[in-house]
């Protein structure tokens, strides 16, 4: 992988969707992608420039908006296709749990 980028995959996402991409970025973090998630973010970071430097050293970014409970399968899968499609490699065990997320 490229060392210029501290992410794999940046996670952006509508508020009233946060427990779901939480979902999503947990998954993807234990499946030892590095993901940025503002809910990660540290008291007092400046957030509009913590979203640009997320943005600017990923190697993906997932738009992850409206999402809801009988979606979250469109959403690993999405997540899973822009990961790829950057070269970074997503295990099967993931995409056996994008089959159990219904």
């Amino acid at each position: 992988m490229d060392d210029d980028f501290t992410y794999d995959v940046f996670l952006s996402h509508s508020s009233k969707d946060k427990a779901i991409v939480r979902t999503v970025a947990e998954r993807l973090k234990d499946d030892g992608l590095k993901v940025w998630f503002d809910e990660w973010l540290k008291l007092g970071d400046n957030i509009p420039h913590q979203i640009d430097e997320g943005l600017e050293h990923s190697r993906a970014a997932g738009l992850l908006d409206l999402l809801r409970e009988g979606r979250r399968r469109e959403a690993f899968e999405a997540v899973a296709r822009a990961c790829e499609a950057e070269g970074v490699d997503v295990s099967e065990e993931l995409r056996e749990r994008l089959d159990g997320a219904e």
